[in-house]
């Protein structure tokens, strides 16, 4: 089923019951000294179809999941600017590539000697070359290296892998046979419009309309 705005207890009144739990199981945790990553992780399964059941179905697992990247790129963006990007976008950009291309060239490999389809192959391969950015950045948190020239380039080759996620997400139903190959330059023609179009109203249009904004002199 999908959300309904107009149901009270819809997707805000998940969030909240979800968040609940997550917020006692890591006060809960950090007492025994459980890291907050892997309370959250449980959160999340206890909250599941498998669990309390306090999202019900797959679906709306998705649709959470969806909110949670939005968020995840998000608070990423606070920790690495894009000026910062543009300084050390040569390592990021041929690091992020040769890591996230080498692992999943690698994982295929394995896959197909597996015995594994190759389309099949291909998605594995994709999937194993992605990292957990909330682990990784938490735990370079952590140890205090978010700042240091390591922990910036780290921090680059992920939102690098986050920006995969996009391609990885368009490549799921090709591989998996949902999309005709006649189809496939359609489909890759919209997402590259739809990115254009994204970029243009994020240097052009949203500039304008928050100096709009700061004009106006009002404060709310």
């Amino acid at each position: 089923r999908h959300y309904d705005a107009s149901v009270p207890h819809g997707l805000f009144g998940d969030l909240v019951i979800v968040y609940a739990i997550a917020l006692a199981i890591v006060i809960a945790a950090g007492r025994v000294g459980v890291p907050p990553i892997i309370a959250l992780i449980v959160a999340g399964a206890l909250s599941g179809p498998s669990g309390f059941r306090v999202v019900e179905t797959l679906e709306e697992v998705d649709q959470l999941a969806e909110i949670g990247i939005v968020l995840l790129l998000f608070t990423v963006g606070l920790e690495f600017p894009m000026r910062e990007l543009r300084r050390i976008w040569r390592p990021v950009v041929f690091g992020g590539a040769l890591q996230v291309g080498g692992t999943a060239a690698l994982a295929a490999a394995i896959a197909i000697m597996s015995g594994i389809s190759g389309r099949a192959a291909v998605f594995i391969g994709l999937f194993l070359a992605l990292s957990s950015t909330a682990i990784v950045l938490k735990e370079l948190a952590r140890h205090n290296r978010l700042d240091s020239a390591p922990g910036r380039i780290t921090t680059g080759v992920l939102l690098f892998q986050d920006l995969a996620v996009v391609l990885l997400l368009l490549a799921a139903p090709i591989l998996a046979g949902a999309v005709e190959m006649s189809a496939v330059p359609s489909v890759l023609g919209r997402a590259a419009l739809a990115l254009v179009a994204i970029l243009a109203i994020g240097r052009l249009a949203l500039p304008a309309l928050f100096r709009l904004v700061t004009a106006s002199g009002q404060r709310e």
